[in-house]
């Protein structure tokens, strides 16, 4: 039996031991900001000192998640050390379904729960998306360079609101004041207008040539996706202009449809919206997509954001593959590079023996004697769920919680890494020392912005926004500084 996750504890609303942050500061916090940029380490001693900015807020409109009303100010040397990691870990995971095929395909559809290795041949013929997904990944900055803990293939992923915060934050007077004065310039890369851009660019001579594009996002039920929110709407009105201004110039049209797979029908290998020619689908519809959907999309009569394959390459299970298949000496002299520096030790949790850190135990006695430095997930687990530390996990529930992976096969683990330390608001009123994580988005082979996650460490626990953590965004620097 699964040890029950005990609710967490809120973090107490008056801050008074963090309320100046002074007493916080340390020569590691200031070396972790100035590793951002000049201007980071710059706005954290003027927010320390700005009673405005240490005032917490819940939500701001059209956002659906707590705000963090602290900004991160990244420079050229840190983005680029994030786009070198993510990018690698993106190109890596998505080509690890293909190559465990071909390794053993039989073993690779049992692993990924297809019917038949035929089955999964047809998913990873091209076309397979893979090429176009839309993605982000979740990476800890630690002392040794950033670490990847997963990649989502999804659009059906968090982080999308990042403008609508960007905008909130540009219009705080403290804010704004402080960034008057400095000499470096800022940018905003917004998610969503990236995304559109991509779907621009992947749909298509004809798209362009017939001046119109016209984007279905297909739900599950409506109301249930981050993008049918009074934000989505609003976020994706943003992005119609900036796609049709830069993509494709005057007298380019694009439409959004919010809808449901039973909307569209298909005809000589096309899709449509009653009369109107849907040119790409964004799969909010964690069902899958249906056979002639499907069709049309192997034909080229659509485009899929993600399509079949995604839920293949979500799986937290291409974590431990990849070790997998660096021990069979089945990945490129780069890919194990990339591996080595960009992925913590990552198995699947099966009876018998596994190696860690030089020494072959097997791998319940693994579990049991280094609690402290693993943590177990799901395979298929999402939004923090199914995610436990073993460094947060009392004994006995972790022994019991060992027991139950160990049984059921459908979970990894990971070895813990440490986190770099970052200060930011916390509370009704004050700043303290936190826990983030970097979300990076991918559109294929393209950047296209970074969400935040951050919690207070004190708590302790995964960083979760179902939890206490506030959702941050970052702003490129520019000009003078680094």
């Amino acid at each position: 039996m699964m040890p029950q996750e005990k609710p967490t504890a809120l973090m107490p609303q008056d801050a008074s031991a963090s309320a100046a942050g002074e007493d916080l500061w340390s020569a590691e916090l200031e070396q972790a900001h100035r590793d951002l940029s000049e201007l980071d380490l710059r706005f954290r001693r003027y927010a320390m000192r700005t009673p405005d900015l240490l005032r917490g807020v819940s939500k701001y409109e059209n956002m659906s998640d707590r705000a963090q009303v602290w900004p991160t100010f990244i420079g050229p040397a840190k983005l680029a050390e994030l786009k070198r990691a993510s990018l690698a870990a993106r190109n890596l995971l998505c080509s690890i379904p293909g190559r465990f095929y071909r390794f053993d395909p039989a073993r690779a559809a049992a692993l990924y729960q297809v019917p038949s290795a035929s089955e999964l041949e047809l998913l990873l013929s091209p076309p397979n998306g893979s090429e176009t997904f839309a993605s982000r990944g979740d990476f800890i900055n630690t002392p040794q360079g950033f670490k990847c803990i997963e990649f989502n293939f999804t659009a059906n992923v968090g982080g999308w609101e990042g403008a609508v915060l960007a905008e909130h934050l540009r219009g705080l007077p403290a804010l704004a004041s402080f960034l008057a004065e400095q000499p470096e310039t800022l940018t905003f890369t917004d998610p969503i207008v990236r995304f559109f851009q991509h779907i621009l660019d992947t749909a298509g001579a004809e798209v362009p040539a017939g001046g119109a594009l016209n984007v279905a996002f297909v739900m599950t039920r409506l109301g249930d996706d981050e993008l049918t929110t009074g934000s989505g709407f609003e976020l994706t009105g943003r992005a119609l202009q900036a796609a049709a201004a830069t993509g494709a110039g005057a007298g380019f049209s694009i439409s959004v449809r919010f809808c449901h797979y039973e909307d569209l029908s298909v005809q000589q290998d096309r899709v449509y919206f009653g009369e109107i020619r849907i040119h790409a689908i964004v799969e909010l519809d964690t069902t899958g997509s249906p056979p002639a959907i499907y069709r049309a999309f192997k034909r080229g009569g659509v485009v899929l954001f993600d399509g079949p394959l995604a839920p293949i390459v979500n799986t937290k299970l291409n974590l431990a593959l990849a070790w997998e298949l660096a021990a069979a000496w089945l990945l490129e002299d780069d890919e194990e590079r990339a591996l080595a520096e960009v992925f913590p030790w990552t198995r699947r949790v099966v009876p018998g023996n596994v190696s860690f850190r030089g020494e072959q135990v097997a791998f319940a006695e693994l579990l049991a004697r280094r609690r402290e430095h693993l943590v177990l997930k799901r395979e298929g687990s999402f939004g923090g769920k199914d995610v436990w530390l073993g460094g947060d996990t009392a004994a006995a529930d972790w022994e019991s919680l060992s027991r139950h992976a160990l049984a059921e096969g459908t979970w990894v683990a990971q070895e813990l890494v440490a986190f770099v330390p970052y200060l930011f608001q916390c509370g009704e009123q004050g700043c303290d020392v936190h826990d983030v994580i970097w979300g990076p988005f991918y559109f294929g082979q393209s950047y296209g912005g970074t969400i935040l996650r951050m919690q207070p460490r004190a708590l302790g626990g995964p960083v979760n926004l179902c939890r206490v953590a506030t959702e941050g965004i970052i702003f490129d620097v520019r000009g003078e500084g680094r």
